[in-house]
């Protein structure tokens, strides 16, 4: 079993500008079946200072870090993990929110994995906010084989992101947290210096974690394409040896960020990321033909 301090997490909550969505994250982290050992909010600059905007005894049960100026969700994220006292924490965006056991169920998981886990990402329910639509994403249960070669578990990995992960804070703080210079991808990149690093992610699958979907901007996610377009860019290059000896999961990744590249007006760019897929992948029929159709594209139209 883990030591009782491994298992007693903290909640981190990024937010700016929206006290509403803010407190009903922080309500689903102050109603857990086993609570959680600290929930610290990120202020990230807000017009007007978050605890002051919501149920007092609601704020009552957070830590508040206030920046009077934004400084980025990955930076919001960093400076929450700095004020971590215990071994795991979990990150959650003020649009999101977690289920009433989610606690309880990765205090399982950590158990269960008998130490054998650095960081860890929970099954998802997509909410839309325009209908109320609700779409579970759950993938199969990853099985003990690495996650670099486990294509279960991959595809569990590739449909999530920072909202509702875990990490453990050691972990974390060794590869350096989140870099502050990408306003996407950030949480790729992240995974992929700690599985360089020799750490080790599965899936928590009955815990859970709610993503609004909605038409605001995430803090996550600025609107900016060239931004997002410079951070995918910025992504491939500084992972680029990490990918090319792992093909499994650059197949699934580079060609996701080369469609996002493509969509984006950078198109040169996203045949560039191709090259690079198939020189990885040499016999990947699927990234050859949309290289092939997207050359002709980029010739003649």
């Amino acid at each position: 079993m883990l030591e009782e301090m491994e298992t007693n997490v903290y909640v981190i909550i990024t937010t700016k500008n929206r006290p509403a969505y803010a407190a009903n994250a922080i309500s689903s982290a102050t109603a857990q079946t086993e609570p959680a050992a600290s929930i610290i909010v990120v202020d990230d600059g807000s017009d007007r200072p978050i605890e002051e905007l919501i149920d007092p005894k609601l704020a009552e049960s957070c830590k508040f870090i206030r920046n009077e100026n934004s400084h980025g969700v990955s930076a919001a994220r960093n400076i929450g993990m700095g004020y971590v006292e215990g071994k795991w924490a979990i990150f959650l965006d003020d649009d999101d929110w977690l289920s009433p056991t989610y606690v309880q169920e990765l205090n399982k998981f950590l158990a269960s994995s008998d130490g054998n886990v650095d960081f860890c990402w929970p099954s998802r329910t997509l909410v839309y906010d325009h209908t109320g639509k609700r779409v579970e994403t759950n993938a199969p249960k990853a099985s003990a084989a690495p996650i670099l070669t486990d294509k279960k578990a991959l595809n569990s990995l590739m449909e999530t992101g920072c909202s509702g992960s875990a990490y453990r804070v050691s972990a974390f703080k060794t590869v350096g947290g989140f870099d502050e210079t990408l306003v996407v991808s950030e949480d790729r990149d992240l995974t992929f210096r700690l599985l360089n690093a020799g750490y080790t992610g599965r899936q928590s699958v009955d815990a859970r974690v709610y993503i609004r979907i909605h038409t605001g901007d995430r803090l996550s996610t600025p609107s900016a394409s060239t931004a997002q377009a410079e951070s995918d860019l910025l992504v491939l290059s500084k992972n680029a040896d990490f990918l090319r000896d792992n093909p499994v999961l650059a197949e699934r990744y580079i060609g996701r960020v080369a469609k996002r590249l493509w969509a984006r007006g950078y198109k040169k760019e996203a045949l560039n990321a191709l090259n690079t897929l198939c020189k990885i992948n040499p016999l990947s029929l699927r990234t050859q033909k949309r290289r092939l159709w997207w050359s002709i594209k980029l010739k003649f139209y």
